[in-house]
């Protein structure tokens, strides 16, 4: 065997960029001036350079000598990072909205993002200012910074209006390519007003103002061969939220965990797939008011309207649920005629239940639907159609058969 000897990486040199800084790309590498140089780890670094959207290509040349190494980078930058966006939306579970936004993905050449929206749709309003700082002492981890301000009218389900206020730190790290995980706190403030019936207890709890601190923390491992339609790997989320008694008006836990698996079939495009879901919430004092419940129905379990599936109490207020679950089987093809076409067709079976309310018995019943769903993918993102029927129901649960978004079914 030909002994191959180690070779030190000399020096990197950078060209070609204006307005992205020397030090906001070597910090997207993880080989530097020093270090052995390994052909792999260096194909890494190039393809995470290029998946950046203020980075169009790198080319690159290795000089190469005896005992060392040059690399020399040529970047094609992308110049225009910045965008306005003005657009029409729509939601199957809140119907027809608008959007208008200014966001930056590379602001001061730092590699920083910063998205700004200002949100309407006919039951809130949000504005919202993101941004997301990177280390450049490490590009695995990012800061987070959030401030928001929406108002929410929830009178048909929940019986009153809202305004919450607030922002919200965390701290991103990308553990590999395909595992990350998020540790963060939340600082809210709550008016709610406008009672549709002041004397009902499900409404009165929750109407007022209320300060609320919050502690998340979320683990996520994706190894879907495609983030809108995958037909391989899986997805894994956990997450958890803690609102500590001493420092929150309304102290409460929450704990949700998603599980979708994907299983391709070697001779075509076909696939099967699961979609797993489960939470589960409980008040540290008192009763856990009903917005930070769960609910079910829409896009959330197809073949049920919008928070039609739960208890409601005398006055048909919605009170949503502490606890849930769904589970779906499906099968699907990546293709409805041919590889040229961007459409997806699948077949799903939905099973799941709402249950422990605190404000009404509510007992662990089983609801199940069937149904077709059509996944379009166009310049504007993915579309879905789909159509599904209730197997299971309750006399109170509300069914509704067609649903359209923007997103995948599933």
């Amino acid at each position: 065997l030909e002994e191959v000897t180690p070779k030190i990486i000399k020096n990197i040199n950078i060209s070609g960029n204006s307005i992205t800084k020397d030090r906001t790309i070597r910090s997207k590498l993880l080989i530097e001036p020093g270090d052995y140089f390994n052909q792999f780890n260096f194909q890494k670094d190039l393809n995470n350079l290029r998946s950046f959207n203020y980075i169009n290509d790198v080319k690159y040349e290795i000089i190469d000598d005896q005992s060392s190494v040059l690399i020399n980078l040529d970047i094609n930058e992308n110049k225009k990072t910045g965008n306005i966006i003005l657009a029409g939306s729509f939601n199957g579970d809140t119907g027809l909205g608008s959007t208008f936004g200014i966001n930056d993905d590379n602001i001061f050449g730092l590699g920083d993002k910063v998205n700004s929206s200002i949100s309407a749709s006919s039951e809130s309003l949000l504005f919202n200012i993101d941004y997301q700082q990177y280390f450049l002492s490490n590009p695995n981890l990012s800061n987070r910074y959030k401030i928001f301000n929406s108002e929410d009218d929830i009178t048909s389900s929940y019986g009153y209006k809202t305004k919450k206020i607030g922002f919200a730190y965390s701290i991103f790290y990308d553990i590999d390519d395909q595992t990350s995980s998020s540790l963060g706190i939340d600082f809210t403030n709550n008016q709610n007003h406008s009672a549709t019936l002041p004397l009902d207890e499900a409404i009165s709890d929750n109407i007022g103002e209320f300060n609320n601190f919050k502690i998340f923390y979320s683990f996520t491992n994706d190894t879907r061969n495609d983030v809108f339609y995958p037909n391989k790997g899986s997805l894994n989320r956990f997450s958890l939220e803690f609102s500590p008694e001493d420092i929150s008006d309304d102290p409460f836990i929450r704990v949700l965990f998603k599980n979708s698996i994907f299983f391709n079939n070697t001779i075509n495009s076909n696939f099967f797939f699961v979609d797993n879901n489960f939470g589960i919430a409980e008040a540290l004092k008192g009763k856990l008011k009903t917005k930070e419940t769960f609910s079910l129905g829409g896009l959330n379990f197809k073949g049920f309207k919008y928070n039609g599936i739960g208890p409601k109490n005398l006055n048909n207020i919605y009170l949503g649920g502490n606890k849930y679950f769904t589970s779906t089987v499906g099968y699907g093809t990546k293709f409805l005629f041919d590889e040229k076409d961007n459409v997806n067709l699948k077949f799903f079976y939905t099973i799941g239940s709402l249950w422990d309310s605190d404000y009404i018995r509510s007992d662990f019943k089983l609801r199940s639907s069937a149904g077709i769903s059509f996944d379009f993918l166009t310049p504007v993102g993915p579309i879905s159609l789909s159509y599904s029927l209730p197997i299971n129901k309750l006399n109170s649960d509300e069914a509704k058969t067609f649903n359209f978004q923007i997103g995948t079914s599933f």
